[in-house]
């Protein structure tokens, strides 16, 4: 570790820099279409409220949006049509309505987020969703002779009946929807964001963590003892009979691990109403040490009333790996992973506040003494400690109380701020001291950002001023304003020389405007002695 003090360069008595940057707000949202009433209209359902949700991560941002557009395409004969008419009249709108009369037999509804991006509209977000009004369609127990691409046929041997579509390119009927229902992840807490196993059933004595790696949480399921049975989790979801699913999981070794197996074992198994298991598929993915998402699909059985999805190291074999991103989807094709909509909200509502009972909830998980745990001396006296493999630390701040100034900061991507009066470090051979002091005279120049260095959307207004601290004091207001210089550099060195004649000599602080910055520039001040 190198600590260093301000020094002397030439006539300059302290000099600091500012890196000024702009970034883009594209691809740093997703936008989501909720339907009330699902995405199939049978002969008791008239209307269906149908609502965009806007998120950056788990924050819903719906609100900072008004440039919504709306987009109804039907079926014409063999071309596909947009009515302009219609999506006018729902422009700008979070939550419509839409009717039968909006359906007629089939049509995708899209809806597309807009918003200012350099000063030009660009599309940030977009989702849609297909309906289908089956009022008029005539179903059967068996699928019709000769179908093409796209047909539909509603079928009706199961209950509820359940609409499929002929893909020519699978030679299969594939199943759109269930009737009432939307096509959806069934797995709950499928990426472990409360830190727990909640939902989930621990199989045959698995030895369970979550862990955090890659900015994803993770189930850790291992076993130093060989098993000749499922060794795992597992979770049950209700199905439908003879439905068509799809399965999806992110998968890897521990590579930490002793005693490391590369293979994961996934079973389905139907219930039916009487409680009797049947297994469907059982399937082995050989993992590796790199993450890889692995499928499967399966059919379930005439009598399923519900799914049991178990997920295992191999059998008679020792095993240590972790899993997320979980997805059982009431459809053959998967779609990209995403949170069940049952835990949309939850997941928001997982976020630490600020009492000592959400605290504390944290930190133990949920009252479990994880986080923080006791140590009993040899005296019987109760020491409590904090476990840091429990705490994900993003932008730690530690605060000085006088005067809030901050005096260590970690942000996420590790650099550290550090701001000291007395340093000592100390260690078991001795003792290293650097005292600031007032008879130790330091010069530093600090730069402070009214509105920080780092803007969106070509949108920059902020004002830097340069502070002089002598030790601890501050001397800005005792220095003249003739002793302060200031430089751009930039990509454009020809502009960056116009700008420290013009706009740099002999001031305490500038405007920063979006003329100063072409994506990224660097503004440093000098004191001159």
């Amino acid at each position: 570790m190198v600590f260093n003090r301000s020094y002397n360069h030439k006539d300059v008595l302290t000099r600091a820099s500012m890196t000024i940057q702009i970034i883009e707000d594209v691809a740093l949202y997703k936008a989501q279409l909720f339907s009330s009433n699902g995405n199939i209209f049978s002969s008791t359902d008239k209307s269906s409220e149908l609502y965009v949700r806007v998120y950056k991560g788990l924050d819903d941002v719906t609100v900072k949006f008004s440039d919504i557009v709306w987009k109804r395409f039907t079926a014409n004969s063999e071309n596909i049509e947009e009515d302009l008419a219609w999506g006018e009249q729902h422009a700008g709108k979070s939550d419509i309505i839409i009717t039968k009369d909006d359906i007629k037999e089939k049509a995708n509804i899209q809806v597309e987020i807009y918003s200012l991006i350099n000063g030009e509209r660009t599309l940030v977000a977009a989702d849609f969703i297909s309906f289908i009004d089956i009022n008029d369609m005539q179903g059967s127990d068996t699928p019709p002779n000769n179908p093409k691409h796209g047909d539909l046929w509603l079928d009706t041997s199961v209950t509820p009946p359940r609409l499929m579509m002929w893909d020519s390119d699978l030679g299969m009927w594939i199943e759109v929807a269930i009737a009432g229902k939307d096509r959806r992840n069934l797995i709950r807490h499928s990426n472990f964001y409360k830190k727990n196993f909640d939902y989930w059933t621990n199989v045959n004595n698995a030895t369970l963590e979550i862990e955090s790696m890659s900015g994803k949480k993770w189930a850790r399921i291992k076993s130093n003892a060989i098993k000749n049975d499922y060794c795992g989790i597992s979770q049950i979801v209700n199905a439908n009979a003879k439905g068509q699913y799809s399965f999806q999981i992110l998968s890897e070794i521990y590579i930490q691990s002793e005693y490391p197996n590369g293979d994961l074992l996934i079973a389905f198994y139907s219930i039916n109403s009487s409680n009797i298991k049947t297994l469907i598929k059982e399937e082995t993915f050989d993992i590796k040490t790199e993450a890889k998402v692995f499928t499967s699909t399966f059919s379930s059985l005439a009598d399923t009333s519900k799914i049991e999805v178990i997920i295992s190291g191999q059998e008679d074999a020792t095993f240590d790996f972790v899993v997320t991103n979980i997805k059982l989807e009431n459809h053959p094709i998967p779609t990209e992973w995403e949170l069940a909509i049952e835990d949309m909200q939850d997941a928001l509502d997982q976020k630490v506040g600020n009492t000592p009972e959400e605290v504390f909830d944290s930190l133990t998980d949920g009252g479990k003494m994880q986080g923080i745990y006791i140590d009993i001396d040899e005296h019987g006296q109760k020491n409590y400690y904090v476990s840091g493999r429990y705490i994900d630390a993003y932008n730690l701040v530690v605060r000085r109380k006088k005067d809030n100034v901050e005096t260590l900061k970690i942000d996420e991507e590790g650099n550290v701020l550090l701001r000291v009066n007395t340093l000592q470090i100390v260690g078991d051979t001795g003792q290293f001291e650097d005292a600031a002091t007032e008879n130790d005279i330091a010069w530093k120049l600090e730069i402070i950002s009214s509105n920080g260095n780092i803007f969106k959307n070509n949108i920059i207004d902020t004002v830097l001023s340069a502070r002089v601290y002598k030790g601890k004091k501050d001397v800005t207001d005792e220095l003249p304003a003739s002793s302060f210089r200031w430089k751009r550099t930039s990509t454009n060195s020809t502009r960056d020389a116009k700008w420290n004649d013009a706009d740099g000599i002999g001031v305490k602080s500038i405007t920063i405007t979006r003329e100063d910055v072409n994506q990224r520039a660097t503004f440093t001040c000098e004191v001159d002695n």
